[in-house]
């Protein structure tokens, strides 16, 4: 959790940091670079992002230690993780700005923090109101449960087909000419074709992801709080306008496949009416 507390820092702190770093970042040293990484066009910047979250979560996924190549494994994934989270916030910034900074009145305290608390909130609400609109807000969510829960493998895939998706999208006007997009194109036609089906699949693939969770709370390497966390996700994810009808479909195909299951063993009905309570503020079940 220290990562957490450093980016909070970095981001409350980040006037004060500005002002110390400026005459270093503004120095005639560093033009070439500033050249060099600066990129302006937004869209082209998350496009980027989104090719390399893509190529990092192929080698993740990939089995890339038959070839001699398992050192690149968990950098791999790591790349994957973080550029989606990058990636994510720079979209939601560029389509909703910076969430503003709490003004925190008084000392800061631990006597007094339900106030600072009160005034965060009520501070943060007008943004977060118009930035959980975004598509991307819930997989920044899950890219950061996974930067501090155990490695999975179905992380990457997840995070590494909505990339996919996003890449493939902007290829044939971004890059239309590209020697491999062409080899690839084709490829993408398929997928395009039968994208609801991938779309299930890949809704599938997060439900089945947090049902491993909730087992995985009896075994030593529990993960509570990633658990529960995730859990909110596909939550978040059920009530989302954009998602709710594929994961409403990927419930209903998933409680189809194991409801022989529970006529074997009608002991899991009990945790079967946890999941649905916990969706049951708008899931209509």
């Amino acid at each position: 959790m220290s990562w957490l507390l450093l980016l909070a820092g970095l981001f409350f702190f980040r006037s004060h940091i500005a002002k110390a770093l400026g005459p270093l970042i503004n120095s005639d040293r560093l033009r070439p670079l500033q050249a060099f990484f600066a990129i302006s066009n937004p869209n082209r910047a998350v496009f980027y992002g989104n090719l390399a979250t893509l190529v990092a979560a192929a080698v993740a996924t990939a089995p890339v230690e038959f070839i001699g190549l398992r050192a690149l494994k968990r950098p791999a994934y790591l790349l994957s993780i973080w550029g989606a989270i990058a990636t994510a916030m720079y979209t939601i910034k560029t389509n909703y700005g910076m969430p503003p900074v709490p003004a925190m009145q008084g000392n800061l305290s631990l006597s007094n923090w339900k106030q600072i608390a009160t005034q965060a909130v009520q501070t943060l609400q007008p943004w977060m109101l118009k930035a959980r609109l975004s598509k991307d807000l819930p997989f920044l969510y899950f890219a950061l449960i996974f930067a501090m829960a155990y490695p999975s493998l179905l992380a990457p895939l997840i995070l590494g087909r909505r990339a996919l998706w996003f890449v493939c999208t902007k290829c044939p006007t971004e890059f239309p000419e590209n020697r491999l997009w062409k080899y690839f194109e084709p490829v993408w036609r398929w997928l395009k074709s039968r994208e609801k089906e991938v779309l299930l699949y890949s809704s599938l693939a997060e439900i089945f992801l947090g049902i491993w969770l909730a087992v995985s709370l009896l075994l030593p390497s529990r993960q509570l709080l990633s658990t529960f966390m995730y859990w909110n996700y596909l939550k978040m994810r059920y009530q989302g306008q954009s998602s709710r009808e594929v994961h409403d479909q990927a419930w209903r195909q998933m409680g189809q496949n194991i409801e022989p299951l529970f006529k074997v063993a009608p002991f899991l009905n009990k945790p079967l009416g946890y999941v649905k309570g916990w969706f049951q503020s708008q899931s209509g079940w």
